[in-house]
């Protein structure tokens, strides 16, 4: 009996043994894999982008690089295909689902790291987000998990608990069971939470990395009304002012542009008649009046798009339809058609 019973504590102590040690076997390749085997690979979207972009690059070598950055109303918005002919510039969409300004410092920062130098960078301009005093990318966990080791200094400069960035980044880099940040909306840890490049899916997106809406079964006036009180809540329950967040991100994105002798110039993307009418005149005179001082301050260009649409064109008030997209290109093609000829958009 006894020698049974130290011969059953043998086995279990070495089950115990061996199943730790395949614990620690699958830590370690979790941790190599994502931080060593596959660049950002928390952040498939920027690297389903960027893909496209070299891409797209690749088949039409030599031509100088425009680059329309912005959030998922220039990601489905702006249809670079009607933009790009033989004698073009190339025009590429570099719009992303939830990417703010802060978002696109971080995007510019790591395309000039890669080699990717635009001639031309068309940043968006976000309205009533300008009043934010953090970025969701400081801010959420599954948005930290998105920044590479070497951004957490940027990422700690403009978060308000710069300790907590680093906290939280760390714990996704050691813990399997963390939130990804790799899909919008985030996915707990799951087959599906995998980046779509790991599970060698196609890019949704078009050649010039346009990413048509499609239909939710939702009406207009349903996702129109939901929008609404998303940005009510978020952005205008108090007093609205251009945060001080907003302005050093922008002086940071313009003074890299100027130091990398890139022209800039900004743009508004389309807010239909009835979702322009959430915002509160304090609201519009603080944005316009910061856009002016940029306007003079930088010399840059702004394009203003923000009435050009009718209420048909949306999707939900402030993101466009396939149709409204093109249309709304077509437009914005004729401002950035001046500028390649020497002249000023307006």
């Amino acid at each position: 009996m006894d020698n049974h019973r130290s011969k059953f504590k043998k086995n279990a102590i070495c089950g115990i043994c061996w199943f730790a040690g395949f614990i620690c076997l699958f830590q370690a390749i979790f941790w190599l894999m994502t931080n060593v085997w596959v660049q950002d690979f928390w952040d498939a979207q920027y690297v389903l982008k960027t893909e496209t972009l070299e891409k797209c690059m690749a088949e039409e070598p030599g031509k100088p690089v425009w680059l329309i950055m912005g959030s998922s109303t220039v990601e489905d918005g702006v249809r670079a295909e009607v933009l790009n002919s033989a004698t073009s510039p190339l025009v590429f969409n570099f719009g992303m689902g939830g990417a703010d300004l802060f978002r696109q410092l971080i995007c510019l920062r790591r395309l000039l790291e890669a080699g990717i130098k635009p001639q031309r960078v068309g940043i968006e301009v976000l309205g009533a987000p300008m009043s934010m005093l953090e970025s969701g990318f400081t801010a959420k966990e599954d948005f930290i998990v998105r920044a590479r080791k070497d951004e957490l200094d940027i990422y700690s400069k403009y978060s308000l608990e710069p300790a907590r960035v680093r906290h939280l980044w760390l714990k996704s880099r050691f813990n399997p069971a963390s939130v990804f940040g790799v899909n919008l909306p985030p996915h707990t840890f799951s087959w599906s939470s995998f980046p779509r490049f790991w599970r060698a899916e196609k890019p949704p997106y078009d050649k010039w990395g346009w990413l048509p809406l499609g239909p939710t079964g939702a009406t207009y006036d349903e996702k129109l009304s939901a929008e609404e009180a998303v940005y009510k809540k978020q952005y205008f329950m108090g007093r609205f002012s251009v945060s001080d967040f907003t302005d050093r991100v922008m002086s940071e994105m313009l003074d890299i542009c100027k130091k990398e002798n890139i022209d800039v110039f900004l743009f508004r993307m389309p807010e239909s008649p009835n979702f322009q009418k959430i915002y509160t005149p304090e609201a519009n005179a603080s944005v316009e009046k910061y856009l002016a001082r940029i306007e003079e301050e930088h010399g840059i260009p702004f394009v203003d798009g923000r009435s050009w649409m009718e209420e048909k064109g949306f999707d939900d008030g402030h993101h466009l339809t396939p149709e409204g997209a093109e249309e709304f290109t077509k437009r914005m093609g004729l401002e950035l058609l001046k500028w390649q000829n020497g002249g000023k958009g307006h």
